[in-house]
């Protein structure tokens, strides 16, 4: 509606104004490892300010820099940044075999803008913390990629189903890995 794209546009606007974007980047360019192209693509502008924005205002480039590069040797563990040019749709193919394989997917954008994901633990027929996980970062990468208007620019609600649950679904290794890579690793 009007009203998300009014609302989309003022917040990626006020994002994307951060007067410290041409020293972070400028600070990324000087690194000695040079970017791959899946990580030059994920370093766009985007990226880069939701980085500032979280290092706080005030604060110097250097620190977002830090977290930033975390991030990337992050990445690349996960295996989330290869060539764009080359890149298959990112896809789970759990999923794909059995739709009840994982339970956290977006159900849309709400009124601000933001990409509504919803989680449901009990629903989902795989347990084992690395599977979930991995299926959860997968969502959220495929919701930062779809922002409105500026790639990089995504804010996201998580919205978590409780009904049904049980001790089965309350493997703490789950949280132990995706509550830190959320906090570290998607800021803003």
């Amino acid at each position: 509606s009007a009203t998300i794209a009014a609302t989309t546009a003022a917040s990626a606007s006020a994002l994307l104004s951060d007067p410290r974007l041409p020293e972070l980047r400028s600070l990324l360019e000087q690194q000695p490892m040079p970017l791959t192209p899946g990580q030059r693509a994920f370093c766009c502008d985007g990226t880069l300010c939701r980085f500032l924005h979280a290092s706080g205002d005030g604060k110097p480039a250097t620190k977002a820099l830090g977290s930033l590069l975390a991030t990337l040797k992050w990445r690349a563990a996960q295996g989330f940044d290869p060539d764009p040019a080359t890149a298959p749709p990112r896809r789970c193919e759990l999923c794909e075999a059995d739709p009840y394989a994982h339970c956290f997917f977006s159900i849309g954008l709400d009124k601000r803008g933001w990409e509504v994901l919803y989680c449901c633990p009990p629903r989902s027929r795989l347990k084992d913390p690395s599977s979930s996980t991995g299926h959860a970062f997968r969502c959220i990468e495929a919701a930062m990629e779809r922002a409105p208007l500026a790639p990089g620019t995504g804010k996201f609600l998580l919205a978590v189903d409780l009904h049904g649950l049980g001790f089965r679904d309350l493997d703490p290794r789950t949280a132990a890995t995706a509550v830190p890579a959320i906090l570290s690793h998607y800021p803003g």
